[in-house]
């Protein structure tokens, strides 16, 4: 698996248009005449392809169509790269596709991986989509970070942002200079995985002063009751045990509370943030009995 890496599990490419004209990019894997889809979300610098695990796990062993989307300005989505001007942009983009597949008659899973489920859990409760989601599915989502990496993430906004004032820098707000505080062996440790993951073109290394803070407020969105307009939806997370990112137990209270008991299934894995890479076929058929 590791040796093709780049080739993403050879997924079909397809294009939208958001609403201000942005192409957003998406990959999908499965039967293309699937009524029924399963719509994952990427985290803060990888993308689409990074699901390439689980697209041919449930293209092999499930009838569902697995769609994993670019969100703006990453992977295959060229403009812009690394830039995010608002928070409504980005939730308007994720909307509007889902939309799009709910008036073609598809039946819409939503899933999302690491902050992708945060914004998976805040595109579900947005008014225009009530009713067109069936389930929501995360996967080692950030609503709570161990103290490790909430330590290095503040250090690192905090100083580049005094860096720039002790020298009276006035920084654009679209330019892709602002280091990620993320390393590979956050994700895996695995020495293969984290030498394909380092020489991955499509990953973002930088992005721009503008998206790191609509990356604070998406985040700071995902933990106000905000998410909670969406909890008639069947809510289901998965959690990897060896998660260096991820406070797992606060994870799972948190989404309990806010989906309720009865209505979150939390599932524990063995393995690392990137559980997809080790464990795709366990986790398709967990969400394929989870979404039946």
């Amino acid at each position: 698996m590791i040796n093709n890496f780049t080739e993403f599990g050879h997924s079909e490419i397809h294009t939208f248009t958001a609403p201000d004209g942005y192409t957003l990019h998406y990959r999908s894997w499965g039967n293309e005449d699937a009524k029924e889809i399963i719509v994952m979300l990427h985290g803060g610098v990888s993308h689409s392809g990074w699901q390439y695990p689980l697209g041919k796990s449930f293209s092999q062993h499930s009838s569902y169509r697995f769609i994993a989307v670019d969100r703006r300005g990453s992977g295959l989505n060229t403009q812009k790269r690394g830039h995010l001007e608002s928070v409504q942009q980005e939730l308007g983009d994720l909307s509007s596709l889902l939309l799009n597949f709910s008036e073609a008659g598809l039946i819409i899973h939503l899933a999302g991986w690491c902050f992708g489920g945060q914004i998976a859990a805040l595109v579900a409760a947005q008014p225009e989509l009530s009713g067109k989601i069936s389930n929501l599915i995360m996967i080692t989502p950030g609503f709570r970070f161990t103290e490790r990496y909430a330590d290095i993430l503040v250090r690192t906004t905090r100083s580049v942002k005094i860096a720039l004032s002790n020298i009276k820098y006035e920084s654009p707000r679209d330019i892709d200079y602002f280091p990620v505080p993320l390393a590979v062996e956050d994700f895996t440790n695995d020495p293969a995985l984290q030498a394909a993951l380092i020489s991955d073109k499509l990953l973002l290394n930088n992005v721009t002063l503008n998206t790191i803070d609509v990356w604070q407020e998406l985040a700071d969105l995902s933990r106000t009751n905000l998410i909670s307009s969406s909890c008639k939806i069947p809510v289901m997370c998965i959690l990897a045990n060896q998660d260096r990112l991820v406070d797992n137990h606060s994870v799972a209270d948190y989404l309990k509370s806010r989906y309720g008991e009865d209505n979150t299934d939390i599932i524990w894995l063995e393995g690392t943030h990137a559980i997809q890479f080790t464990e795709a076929d366990r986790i398709a058929k967990y969400i394929c009995a989870f979404i039946q």
